[in-house]
């Protein structure tokens, strides 16, 4: 089994470092973690990365059945993963999304989404330290006051490809996917956040409610950053996930 991992906003595909560890003892099949770089393209927003995504998959991926490919993102990466999905559903045996958004459904939102996504880009073009802008990031509601835990060495971002994500995958730019993911024909997908989040919780429930084979689990004492804040729980719920998933299809290996 091959599993895709998808970062966020502000990290670096070394976040998911020791995850493939934390994983084993939960799964019965042996799981290859496959850290991808999330790179903003020339042109185009979130479908043209998830189209061009699932072509390198694809051809890097040969030998490896479709099913056995599970698709991993948290919060940008959420979103993105969402959006491969439904690019190319076929390709993907179970998907796990962790506090991913599906897109705003109001006009004034998607308004607020834009200028807020544009400062942010600003800033990091500018010579503000990096480490005054992640300490503001850090203290957004949405993480519940939880220290960031995941690996990140502000100096090592890169501040042009930080600002272009802004720009490329703002949710201003984003459809609201809710439609298309209630009607695709998706695979198994686990829907992960963290109780301490004071919004993704109750995407999570109402996701639940509208896509078919999608199954949302809040973990206690996380925010929104679910893999960092309850590591061990957090690789047991994905481990069961998979569990169940393999023992459906009759995997042995």
């Amino acid at each position: 089994m091959v599993l895709h991992c998808l970062h966020g906003t502000f990290q670096e595909p070394g976040v998911w470092a020791g995850f493939a560890d934390r994983l084993a003892p939960h799964v019965p099949v042996a799981v290859r973690v496959v850290a991808e770089r999330i790179e903003p393209p020339a042109q185009g927003g979130l479908e043209r990365w998830a189209d061009v995504f699932c072509r390198q998959v694809a051809e890097v991926e040969k030998s490896a059945a479709p099913g056995g490919r599970v698709l991993l993102g948290y919060s940008l990466g959420g979103r993105l993963a969402m959006h491969a999905l439904l690019a190319c559903p076929g390709e993907w045996g179970a998907a796990v999304l962790i506090a991913a958004h599906p897109g705003e459904a109001d006009e004034e939102q998607r308004a607020a989404a834009q200028a807020r996504d544009a400062a942010w880009a600003d800033r990091c073009r500018s010579g503000e330290a990096m480490g005054r802008l992640l300490a503001e990031w850090d203290a957004l509601p949405v993480f519940g006051g939880h220290p960031n835990r995941a690996p990140r060495v502000a100096e090592a971002l890169d501040r042009e490809r930080c600002a272009r994500g802004f720009e490329a995958f703002s949710r201003a730019g984003q459809a609201d996917l809710r439609p298309a993911l209630a009607a695709a024909s998706l695979p198994p997908v686990l829907y992960l956040t963290g109780r301490d989040d004071p919004r993704y919780p109750a995407l999570g429930d109402e996701l639940s409610g509208i896509v078919p084979g999608l199954r949302h689990e809040s973990l206690e004492g996380a925010g929104h950053r679910v893999p960092w804040d309850r590591p061990g729980e957090f690789a047991k719920q994905v481990g069961r996930f998979l569990t169940r998933m393999t023992a459906r299809r009759g995997d042995s290996g």
